[in-house]
Formats: structure tokens, sequence, C-alpha cells
């Protein structure tokens, strides 16, 4: 793609300076076909984070180990944030930067929620075996 240019009048002096325009984004089909491609891969991902959690669920409860509860707990919070991708591409939202905004502040505080459980836990099994 050839670059374009905005003529600008620099203070002081009469002849134009030339600063480069960058294009928008790609082309509305481009970016309609890179939009179902993310919306099918954040389905294989919700996929896969689901079968991580329930095994490391399964697994943590069976062996008492709060390091796979996490484990899974972590799983099933990036399928949530798996979950905000399809949000954020779908409806009026795709581009809003404040759903954007939202969504990482969301799953952020998911993250620190899961870190103060798994300290908490820890917490307790420490106290219990002293």
């Amino acid at each position: 793609m050839p670059e374009q240019s905005a003529p600008l009048l620099q203070l002081g002096e009469a002849r134009p300076l030339t600063v480069p325009v960058l294009a928008a984004g790609p082309p509305p089909a481009e970016r309609a076909r890179l939009e179902r491609r993310t919306r099918l891969l954040a389905w294989g991902g919700i996929g896969w984070h689901i079968i991580e959690f329930a095994i490391a669920l399964v697994a943590g409860l069976a062996a008492g180990s709060i390091a796979l509860i996490g484990f899974g707990a972590d799983s099933l919070i990036e399928a949530l944030a798996g979950g905000v991708v399809l949000w954020l591409f779908s409806g009026r939202r795709r581009g809003s930067s404040t759903a954007e905004r939202r969504a990482q502040q969301l799953i952020a505080l998911s993250f620190f929620l899961l870190a103060g459980y798994i300290g908490r836990r820890r917490g307790a099994a420490y106290a219990r075996q002293r």
C-alpha cells in the first residue's frame, strides 16, 4: 500500500512538512475474516480450558493438592477470558475501548481473587501442619 501523507505547515517557515498517515486497520472484509477466526480460536480455547479445569479439579481433590485446584481455577479463569474475547467481538462492543478496559479489569480482578484464595488455603494448611 503506498504511503499517504498529509501536508502541514511548520511555524515560522512557509514550506510544508509531510507526516505519514497510518492505515486505520485492515479493510472491512479482512477484518470480518479475522474476527471470525478470533471467535473460532476463542471457542477452541474455552473448550480446552474447561477440560483442563475438570481434570485438574478432580486430580486436586483426589490428591488434596491446593496447587492442582489452583491450576484448575486458573484454567477456569482462562476460559472466562476466552468468553470475554467472544463478548468483545460481538454486537456493538467491537472496537470499544471502554468495553475492552472493563473486560481487562474483570479478568485482573478474577486473578487477584484466585491469588487470595490460594494464599488463604495455603496459610490454613501451613497452620495445620505446625
